[in-house]
């Protein structure tokens, strides 16, 4: 193990192949070098990175601009609002 830590490259015979299509989800907080881990794997094996929050954001971004309307069954109560 110690003899593979020091030289991997002699131990290998090609690099490691992985398949194109592979998901992985990658968590942690930041500024634990998430991104940048994603990036070599990238780089590495060609696999296309997903910002999971950076989607998330932009669909709730979507979701504010647009117009809302309060809807036409509301019935009002003593102290309640509800839905008939």
């Amino acid at each position: 193990m110690n003899a593979f830590k020091k030289d991997p490259k002699k131990y290998l015979q090609a690099p490691p192949k992985m398949p194109k299509e592979f998901r992985m989800l990658m968590l942690g907080p930041r500024g634990m070098g998430i991104h940048t881990q994603a990036a070599a794997l990238q780089d590495v094996f060609g696999w296309k990175i997903v910002d999971y929050p950076s989607l998330v954001k932009k669909k709730l971004e979507s979701i504010l601009k647009e117009e809302h309307h309060e809807p036409n069954n509301v019935v009002v109560g003593s102290s309640k609002i509800g839905l008939s």
